[in-house]
């Protein structure tokens, strides 16, 4: 009996598959950060409400494959891809919505630093978006960034260069036509 019961429990510790309350607890705990995530990505609440529901239930149906450790790092990386997925899907609506995005804050008059700054956002593409999100905003550490978005370190850094240049010069564009 004892030999049968320590076996069981050695099975259980191994056991990578979330539980009910392992998942409530990943919903709970990071449900907002992933919401500001897919709202930074997405520019819209209704597609980030959709992103974060599209990642729950995606780490619901996969719960038996995910381990509670790595619950975490696996929603962004669902959450990144369905964007990626669906930014290819209406790469051209979302384009003409940049464009616009981007006319309408050279006739706006006196913008304050916050517009500047969402509107020189827009102007970087959606992997860009995602890593000043993920390192500026969320915190990531370059090594967590590469895991989720599946590149390489370097990679990561260099990308990351890339893209706060790019907002710098959006930046200093739309500072230029409003001075």
């Amino acid at each position: 009996m004892v030999a049968a019961l320590r076996i069981s429990i050695e099975i259980d510790q191994n056991q990578t598959n979330l539980t009910t309350s392992e998942y409530n607890i990943t919903v709970n705990t990071h449900a907002d950060a992933l919401y500001g995530y897919a709202l930074k990505l997405s520019g819209n609440q209704m597609d980030a409400e959709d992103i974060v529901q599209h990642t729950f239930e995606r780490v619901w149906l996969k719960r038996e494959k995910i381990d509670f450790e790595t619950a975490k790092s696996l929603m962004y990386r669902i959450a990144y891809n369905f964007v990626v997925d669906n930014y290819r899907k209406d790469k051209n609506r979302k384009e003409r919505e940049s464009n616009y995005q981007v006319e309408e804050a050279y006739k706006d008059q006196g913008l304050e630093a916050k517009d500047i700054l969402e509107k020189a956002f827009t102007a970087l593409s959606e992997e860009q978006k995602t890593l000043i999100m993920m390192r500026d905003y969320e915190g990531y550490a370059y090594e967590e960034i590469a895991e989720i978005m599946e590149i390489n370190l370097s990679q990561v850094k260099v990308y990351l260069f890339r893209a706060r240049k790019k907002m710098q010069q959006a930046i200093r564009s739309l500072e230029l036509s409003h001075s």
